[in-house]
């Protein structure tokens, strides 16, 4: 993000703001009230439209986001939100975006097996079409973001950067049995033999 400035009827909530991230790095945001943090990432997740500035992302410059382009690119923001579902769980509120009309069912399972940690998340739809699951997996197997991609190719990526080629991400779908989305990563902090 370069030189990014944000204006609300005259008021500026940011006055060029620059801030690089690079694949594999964690950063906090962190400023009073007011400081301008979410109006920065709202920008970045597309939410809003800088009034000046640009972003880049893997070499290309963009003057704005939209929410879709933005989650093409692999960006994600989680939101500080205060207002949740209270009849679901923390899995299905995070998830919440993703629900449509029909009862939707979000399932969480972490298993620690043979020194790997394997975490499923899956649901009770009615599966993802084969041309865009094929789309889906040929973009996380080729670390490249296709159109609905979700941002799991980034996933995929930096799992493997982190852990090898043994791990990272798969994703299985069928009308019958839903969609599940599984991420293998070894447990670093077990002892081969103790599980």
């Amino acid at each position: 993000m370069k030189d990014i400035k944000k204006e609300f009827s005259g008021v500026w909530a940011l006055s060029g703001i620059t801030f690089e991230v690079y694949p594999g790095e964690i950063h906090c945001l962190v400023g009073e009230n007011g400081a301008g943090k979410s109006t920065l990432m709202k920008v970045l997740s597309g939410a809003y439209t800088p009034t000046e500035g640009t972003i880049t992302v893997d070499g290309k410059e963009y003057s704005k986001f939209d929410p879709f382009l933005s989650k093409q690119l692999g960006i994600n923001i989680v939101y500080q939100e205060n207002d949740l579902v209270p009849s679901m769980g923390v899995v299905e509120n995070i998830f919440v975006h993703g629900l449509t009309s029909q009862i939707c069912h979000i399932h969480l399972i972490v298993s620690i097996k043979n020194g790997t940690i394997c975490i499923s998340v899956s649901d009770n739809g009615s599966g993802i079409p084969p041309e865009k699951l094929a789309e889906l997996n040929r973009s996380i197997r080729d670390f490249k973001t296709a159109r609905h991609s979700f941002g799991l190719p980034s996933i995929n990526h930096r799992i493997a950067l982190l852990y090898g080629e043994n791990y990272g991400l798969t994703i299985e779908s069928s009308p019958e049995k839903g969609t599940t989305v599984t991420i293998v990563i070894p447990d670093k902090n077990l002892i081969e033999g103790e599980i």
